[in-house]
């Protein structure tokens, strides 16, 4: 059986993608996830090919789950599965029941994640919606750093990839409308033993009311109107995170955001959002980075850090991340973690980082555009002072 060769790994299950071509599109790849899971479980193994029906002996597997979690995962890939021929479900077996179980139950947490973003990968800019660079994960992580002891709140959650290691977690709460991401999501909390309280359920109609929370960290999906049907005073996704999001966290809470560009200086409600925010001390820093990072979007986006207890009252860090990015091609960019952790940590200007204060914003009429606060000062009069207007 093979055991550690990971070249070797990566090749049996690329070719399960080719196995399910013939029988499936590409947004049932993701069946690939439940079928390693299985392996390591030793539920898939070499002696199903001696079963008259393998494919209904599988089915049966999926519909024994143990756990109720485990039900409704595999409720969710059933249909994929159901479409697989008797050939292709053959041929699965015998890839996998190569592949030593105890191994792969030993470094599951790793396949798993990296077959992820092979799948999300090949589905392009769809496959991004449900999953965001690992660099960009770690980065959050980071900056964050221990969450134990802390109640966790993780709205519009994609598969898991914040909470995923939130082992030591006072309470975590998440939520995922998407039934087929949410599946892949509460898999992969599964293979890295992470137990919390994750939802499939519009973060929207099902915000929580009552419980407070250290930290509330999203990601959610750019550009999402919110209907007129669902009577909020709220025009996007955005602004209602950060409203509504205010109100849950607790005396010493922070709340870590991946949003447009556009919530720094679009104006009518997002503006005075903007006013309620400085008046009230709670930027701490705001990240700004480039396009080229995320799957689903070439679009630049920004990392927004609110927090209640800021370490310097009254001022805000701004990081202009283009210096901690890598690019391998000229379309892709990569964080690069150690140095975005570094210039997000400043407490002084340097070519990367600002520290501004509430009056400067106050002064620019609360846009917070970054480059208009990494503009070189030069000496001369404001033509304002100069020139008169006239009609």
């Amino acid at each position: 059986m093979l055991r550690n060769n990971m070249t070797e790994l990566k090749n049996r299950i690329w070719k399960l993608f080719d196995v399910l071509r013939s029988d499936v599109n590409t947004e049932d790849y993701s069946v690939v996830l439940l079928f390693i899971y299985l392996r390591s479980e030793n539920l898939i193994a070499q002696h199903l090919l001696n079963e008259r029906h393998p494919k209904h002996v599988f089915i049966q597997l999926l519909q024994n789950a143990k756990s109720e979690s485990l039900q409704k995962v595999f409720d969710v890939f059933f249909p994929s599965v159901d479409r697989l021929s008797e050939r292709s479900v053959n041929n699965i077996i015998d890839l996998l029941s190569a592949i030593d179980s105890e191994w792969l139950k030993e470094n599951l947490a790793f396949v798993y994640d990296e077959t992820l973003e092979r799948i999300a990968l090949s589905h392009g800019r769809r496959g991004g919606e449900f999953i965001q660079p690992k660099e960009l994960t770690e980065f959050v992580k980071s900056y964050v750093g221990s969450t134990k002891g802390l109640s966790v709140f993780n709205p519009f959650a994609g598969a898991a990839s914040f909470i995923k290691n939130n082992q030591d977690s006072l309470f975590v709460l998440a939520q995922e409308l998407n039934k087929k991401t949410w599946a892949i999501g509460q898999l992969r909390l599964i293979v890295h033993k992470t137990s919390v309280d994750f939802k499939c359920e519009d973060s929207i109609a099902n915000w929580p009311d009552q419980e407070k929370f250290d930290l509330i960290v999203s990601h959610p999906p750019f550009g999402l109107r919110i209907n007129r049907e669902q009577n909020l005073n709220y025009r996007n996704v955005e602004e209602f995170l950060l409203n509504k999001g205010l109100d849950l966290l607790s005396n010493s809470g922070k709340l870590v955001s991946v949003l447009t560009q556009g919530i720094l200086f679009t104006g009518g409600s997002v503006k005075r959002l903007r006013e309620k925010l400085i008046e009230e001390d709670l930027i701490d820093t705001i990240i700004s980075l480039p396009g080229g990072i995320l799957h689903q979007t070439g679009i630049p986006f920004i990392i927004l850090i609110l927090n209640k207890s800021k370490e310097t009252p009254g001022k805000i860090r701004l990081v202009e991340a283009n210096n901690c990015i890598s690019k391998p091609s000229p379309r892709e960019n990569i964080i690069e973690v150690e140095k975005l952790l570094s210039a997000s940590k400043q407490v002084e200007n340097t070519n990367a980082v600002r520290i501004i204060t509430n009056e400067d914003v106050i002064a620019n009429d609360f846009n917070l555009n970054i480059p208009r606060y990494f503009q070189e000062e030069i000496e001369g009069v404001k033509l304002k002072n100069l020139l008169t207007f006239l009609r």
